[in-house]
């Protein structure tokens, strides 16, 4: 919570709410050992399962913190109500008509498709391909171009498209990721 205010003073009402969490999870540090009781202290690297996005960097360092990330995953409102429509309990949580017209506007209501940081699949029986939209947030107008770096999880063939994404301060761009199950996977 104190890292978010500081970021929300650093940054006076030029960021959208979304942008805060985005900023802290894409620029944690990853690395981090498991230490709990059924591993031997310290002797395995830890999974976003143990770790979630990893540890907050928060102080300044040459390539980047939570408070210069580069680049942010933006989401409102609207996009977490049709995260929600495609929820198979969401229990009348969002009107079933306005879930209607969302569709119709061509937004996804596949809460897979939710712009986040982080990819959350339920059920993956062969392949799904996801949709993100990244924001630029870097100083300047000058092109920033950034390379997908994929480390897939045993049994998943993960790709990403385009593999190279640009983009200037306050633009956007676009990629999508598909995971798909392959012979070898076990459940």
């Amino acid at each position: 919570a104190g890292l978010a205010a500081g970021l929300r003073q650093r940054h006076q009402g030029s960021w959208q709410s979304s942008w805060f969490k985005s900023a802290m999870m894409t620029t944690a540090r990853n690395g981090i050992r498991n230490d709990s009781a059924s591993q031997a202290p310290l002797s395995v690297l830890a999974t976003p399962f143990d770790v979630g996005a990893g540890q907050i960097v928060s102080g300044e360092r040459a390539n980047g913190n939570s408070l210069k990330p580069g680049i942010v995953y933006a989401n409102s409102l609207i996009d977490h109500q049709a995260a929600l429509c495609g929820e198979p309990n969401q229990a009348g949580l969002v009107d079933p008509a306005f879930c209607a017209s969302l569709e119709a506007g061509g937004m996804s209501t596949d809460p897979s498709d939710l712009n986040l940081a982080s990819i959350g699949i339920a059920e993956l029986v062969s392949s799904q391909t996801v949709h993100r939209t990244v924001t630029c947030t870097g100083p300047g107008n000058d092109l920033r171009t950034w390379n997908a770096k994929v480390k897939a999880p045993p049994g998943i063939k993960v790709t990403v498209n385009p593999t190279t994404i640009s983009c200037v301060r306050l633009g956007t761009a676009d990629f999508t990721v598909t995971f798909e199950v392959t012979e070898n996977t076990t459940f």
